[in-house]
């Protein structure tokens, strides 16, 4: 309010205005959401940035977060796309500080530009795909909802940071993180949302607002293949994948009397155990049978497996040894490839 003072012998009047006076349009230093019946600093600081953008009258910038600042700021949120609710909260201030650039940390020397932001890492990758959603500038103590984009979701804390004693650490921005498993092939849209609160003694509609997003793009994993040699087929159930990553060798046509070995091409190798065809009676069924097996990749790499036969009995001395039946070529990924 103004006061009136007047001094005796001068007959001047002078009106003396609130210490907020001055205005203009630089970045606002907001380090909490604001809604209507609060008030402090960084109320003058919005509303100086309000003033400077043409949206609230000049003067008003009180300290106090009214029906007029609540309006301005309505239609400072209508302009730029954000839910007009009238609540500076994460999604606006983030809108805010990306429209106006980089703004004064108010916690000591330097800049921090206070945008929300979303990462995932990796990016990209094959099913199934372990993403680490790494998400930055989030208001210590509020709780946000990450919307994964495949119909699960999971809640977000901005957890206060390490502070060193003496020092002002009320308004520091914090990270946080979550992990999610994306199961099967598809491009996916995460979304980090905030849900603004309804200020004592008002109504208000309680809307989800989402203040950052990212793109996770997961692939199927790579086709089986097949070596073929002769009537023998030596396949894997698939190409490559993420390791550690369990392939599933396998092949027909194999010889009854023929020793038969998998080298995986990392340094081990195992026998293999035929398995019988079904057989009519009188029918010669000895190079009818087959064998499936399983093998994991630890590492990343691209190896070659080897299917070896040996016909040599066992215990004779043979001027031939094991040859090379068919080969496969698989891959195993970093997570992020």
């Amino acid at each position: 309010m103004l006061k009136k003072i007047t001094f005796a012998g001068l007959g001047l009047a002078l009106l003396v205005l609130p210490a907020f006076a001055s205005a203009g349009s630089a970045c606002p230093i907001l380090s909490r959401s604001l809604s209507r019946g609060m008030n402090g600093t960084d109320v003058v600081s919005l509303q100086n940035y309000l003033i400077g953008e043409g949206v609230l009258s000049a003067g008003l910038n009180t300290g106090y977060f009214g029906a007029l600042t609540a309006g301005a700021l309505v239609n400072w949120q209508s302009a730029h796309g954000i839910s007009a609710i009238g609540i500076a909260g994460p999604a606006t201030r983030a809108a805010i500080a990306a429209h106006c650039g980089p703004s004064s940390s108010g916690t000591g020397s330097g800049t921090s530009t206070k945008i929300v932001s979303l990462i995932p890492v990796p990016a990209s990758g094959q099913a199934p795909l372990l993403v680490a959603l790494d998400a930055s500038g989030l208001t210590q103590g509020t709780t946000y909802t990450v919307d994964f984009g495949d119909g699960t979701t999971a809640s977000l804390t901005g957890n206060p940071p390490p502070c060193v004693y003496g020092n002002d650490c009320s308004s520091t921005l914090v990270n946080a993180g979550v992990s999610h498993t994306y199961a099967s092939a598809g491009t996916y849209t995460a979304t980090l949302q905030y849900q603004p609160p309804c200020p004592p003694g008002l109504s208000c509609t309680q809307v989800l607002q989402v203040v950052a997003s990212a793109t996770v793009t997961v692939s199927s994993a790579t086709g089986g293949t097949t070596s073929t040699t002769g009537a023998h087929q030596f396949s894997a159930a698939h190409q490559s994948g993420i390791a550690p990553l369990a392939f599933t060798f396998s092949a027909t046509s194999l010889t009854q009397s023929t020793r038969y070995f998998v080298d995986y091409g990392d340094g081990s190798a195992d026998a293999v155990t035929l398995n019988a065809p079904p057989c009519a009676a009188g029918n010669d069924c000895s190079n009818g049978y087959s064998f499936a097996m399983s093998h994991t990749y630890q590492k990343t790499g691209t190896y070659t497996a080897t299917l070896t036969g040996n016909t040599c009995p066992p215990g004779a001395d043979c001027f031939v040894g094991p040859q090379t039946v068919a080969t496969i070529t698989v891959t195993a990924n970093y997570p992020g490839n």
